[in-house]
């Protein structure tokens, strides 16, 4: 999707959508670029509702923890070979994340 990435994350469903439409798996490369993190969560939960109501599945390569959280996210790692199925809690961008929001202040040193 580039730089032009939409903003707005009904824009950026139903480009998903007008973009996708040969495709039965779309790819997403880093959806959450462009986004807040209201917005990052206001696209998971149009994800989510595409995927359980049968209407797509998604390979996204992403570094957000929300997005991450999909519940019924199969979450690949490629952080180290061999690439695994992880949890969303081994997630690096979880534990980072979990990390500063516990402890801010060893970040800050």
């Amino acid at each position: 999707m580039g730089s032009d990435r939409p903003r707005n994350p009904e824009v950026f469903r139903r480009k998903i959508l007008d973009d996708t439409i040969p495709w039965p798996i779309p790819l997403l490369d880093e959806p959450e670029t462009a986004l807040s993190p209201k917005s990052q969560l206001e696209l998971l939960k149009i994800l989510i509702n595409m995927g359980q109501a049968g209407h797509a599945q998604f390979i996204i390569a992403t570094h957000s923890p929300i997005l991450l959280a999909a519940s019924q996210a199969t979450i690949y790692s490629f952080d180290d070979p061999p690439v695994k199925q992880i949890e969303y809690e081994e997630t690096q961008y979880y534990r980072i994340y979990k990390d500063f929001m516990t402890d801010r202040t060893r970040f800050l040193k």
